[in-house]
């Protein structure tokens, strides 16, 4: 009989186990499957948002293949102030340094 009680009480201590086991499995299942379904939301936008990146790329190229003189012109006038500011600057060093 004594033997008979043991097995009953492994048996509902057992029970009660699995249940609380396979409860906070549910429950991690349950998070799992919802961040995943944020991951594809996320990953959705990141998708759309490489698409409309790409068509400002290719409008870009495109602007850039149609306009390209004109870019270069403003380069070149960017190059020439830049050279021009650096020469009137070292000129002006210079002549600090012979007045003093």
């Amino acid at each position: 009989m004594d033997a008979l009680l043991k097995s009953d009480i492994f048996f509902f201590i057992t029970g009660i186990a699995v249940i609380v086991i396979a409860s906070a499995i549910l429950v991690a299942l349950i998070y799992v499957v919802r961040i995943l379904a944020d991951l594809r939301a996320v990953s959705k936008r990141l998708s759309d948002g490489s698409r409309f990146i790409a068509e400002d790329i290719d409008a870009l190229r495109r602007a850039v293949k149609e306009e390209g003189m004109r870019l270069r012109h403003f380069f070149d006038f960017s190059r020439r102030v830049y050279t021009k500011s650096r020469t009137h600057r070292a000129l002006r060093r210079n002549s600090k340094k012979n007045s003093v």
